[in-house]
């Protein structure tokens, strides 16, 4: 009876030896097969990301001379006194800004001047109004918009680069006329054209 029991606990310390020999194994052989199986997996591609192409200038050019006379003297209307204001984009004359961009302003005293609105202006000289639409463009950048700037101011021609709140730019002159109080609002718009990139889309 001594001898059948002491074989039983040697065959449970055995069996127990085995087992804690070959469970860590087992587990160790699993996770290994399954990190090599997702390894060995091919992984799906990215789909690819669309991004809408942004407009690249091409080419700018100016469109025909544009001239307008603008009074000093404010309008009398049965709605009130108006003022005669200059629509760069369209050449037409407006009584209010905006649509607006330049004017006579009430309480200017010199009748030279025109005063622009929200406008971004850099002064040049009278042989600028030659320049080239890059060197127009290029200029512009280190323009600060305005809410009130004067322009002309002189009996001599007045030579600016110009762009409006609405992003329309070009050259423009004041100019004084033979009549007293009228100045000529000189000009010319650039026009610049855009297209998309035609390299690959990413």
């Amino acid at each position: 009876m001594k001898n059948f029991s002491r074989l039983l606990f040697l065959a449970l310390a055995a069996l127990a030896a085995l087992r804690a020999q070959s469970g860590p194994a087992t587990i160790e052989s699993s996770s290994r097969a399954a990190v090599a199986a997702k390894a060995s997996t091919p992984q799906s591609p990215l789909a690819p990301i669309e991004r809408a192409a942004a407009p690249v200038p091409t080419s700018a050019t100016f469109g025909p001379v544009v001239e307008r006379d603008l009074s000093f003297d404010p309008i009398f209307t049965n709605e009130g006194i108006k003022v005669n204001y200059l629509e760069l984009k369209s050449g037409n004359l407006v009584n209010q800004a905006p649509p607006g961009d330049i004017g006579a302003l009430l309480g200017e005293n010199d009748m030279r001047v025109r005063h622009g609105i929200n406008l971004a202006v850099v002064s040049v000289a009278p042989n600028r109004w030659d320049s080239t639409p890059g060197e127009v463009l290029g200029e512009l950048t280190r323009a600060i918009p305005q809410k009130d700037v004067r322009l002309g101011g002189s009996d001599k021609v007045q030579t600016y680069f110009f762009q409006s709140r609405e992003g329309t730019a070009g050259t423009l002159q004041v100019d004084q006329t033979s009549q007293p109080g009228v100045v000529r609002i000189r000009y010319k718009l650039l026009r610049v054209a855009s297209a998309a990139p035609s390299g690959p889309k990413f």
